[in-house]
């Protein structure tokens, strides 16, 4: 099985585009997790409105400061996770840039040696091919501020 989890804080202006890229994928087998790290932009709001009718997207929404780290670690503590499942993260600001990501994938792992894949980004507005490297952020306060 497929598992995607998504973690955010103050994604109201991104958290749809997100959502609805895992919606919309072509492979279909797989279950997400959203987690809201006590976001205070009330996204939870559009994020219920878009899961609504999905059965496949689960929403944690915590109620103290985990990080991207502890949020992982709560998705790990699940029952229902398999050693053989597939996790990917996807944060709420990002999204996928095409319905067959998941295709891409599962076709990846499908080879039975593949245990770790990774993956890049592009900044949006820029072509294929051209990706995105971090710049070093002074103060962790000011990332949001560092690509404007």
């Amino acid at each position: 099985m497929l598992r995607v989890v998504v973690s955010y804080w103050n994604a109201k202006p991104f958290i749809t585009t997100c959502l609805k890229s895992i919606a919309f994928q072509r492979y279909r087998d797989w279950t997400c997790v959203i987690f809201d790290d006590c976001s205070t932009d009330k996204s939870y709001k559009k994020v219920a409105r878009i899961i609504e009718s999905d059965n496949r997207f689960s929403f944690v929404m915590n109620d103290k400061k985990y990080c991207q780290v502890g949020n992982w670690w709560q998705f790990h503590q699940r029952k229902d996770i398999k050693d053989s499942d597939i996790v990917i993260t996807i944060d709420g600001d990002d999204w996928l840039p095409d319905f067959m990501v998941f295709d891409r994938i599962i076709e990846t792992y499908s080879d039975n040696v593949t245990w770790v894949t990774y993956g890049n980004f592009l900044r949006k507005g820029r072509s294929r091919g051209q990706t995105g490297y971090c710049r070093k952020v002074e103060y962790a306060a000011e990332i949001r501020n560092v690509y404007k």
